[in-house]
């Protein structure tokens, strides 16, 4: 019995795509993570309309990270790191040093909707916020902060997370908004979420095979 598979010829580029588009399939770390670069500047920051035309400089910082804590891809500016900040305890009339672990805070915030982590509040990038809402079906919040905001939204192993600020403008002259920053995250993630590893031992076997030609 013999049986024949046939593929459709692809280019190495292609592979590498349909390699880093796998929602986290690729557990070896040595394997080059750059192509999740992508996701960043391609549907994140900026994004393709219906027309062909693009919105750029939708949110000012963005990133995908997994649960601890590595940045797979990110804007320039965004880190995610532990300090200490002053904070007032009402009780005692003192400002007492508080750590703060972003990575913690995040996870907490978008896996479980605990915005009570940490007593000095949600804090992402060096930056204050709230927990506006949360949807515990998608492990998706909506974050507000001083002028702008962020939303984060986590997958089976990374958290796309993208913040906004008013003072920034995008290139057809409106402020940054939580309703595309929203947008984006949302469908970052569930195309992550949706991809799956179909095809994956296939694909990566071809572009092993093509590397050492």
């Amino acid at each position: 019995l013999c049986i024949f598979f046939f593929f459709k010829q692809k280019t190495a580029y292609e592979i590498l795509s349909g390699l880093v588009g796998s929602e986290m399939c690729i557990r070896d770390r040595q394997i080059s993570m750059s192509g999740w670069e992508q996701y960043i500047t391609g549907m994140l920051v900026n994004k393709m309309k219906k027309d062909g035309s693009w919105i750029q400089n939708i949110v000012k910082e963005a990133a995908i990270v997994d649960f601890q804590g590595t940045i797979y891809a990110s804007t320039p500016g965004f880190s995610l790191t532990s300090y200490q900040v002053d904070v007032m305890n009402l009780d005692k009339g003192t400002n007492d040093k508080v750590n703060v672990e972003e990575v913690k805070i995040l996870n907490e915030v978008v896996l479980n909707g605990n915005a009570k982590v940490c007593d000095a509040g949600v804090r992402i990038n060096k930056l204050k916020f709230s927990l506006a809402k949360y949807d515990p079906d998608k492990k998706l919040a909506y974050l507000s902060g001083t002028g702008g905001g962020a939303c984060a939204m986590a997958t089976k192993t990374v958290i796309v997370i993208a913040i906004y600020n008013t003072k920034e403008v995008m290139n057809d002259g409106r402020p940054q908004q939580s309703g595309l920053c929203n947008e984006v995250v949302e469908e970052v993630a569930t195309q992550l979420l949706e991809s799956g590893c179909q095809f994956f031992t296939f694909a990566l076997f071809t572009f092993l095979s093509l590397i050492h030609i």
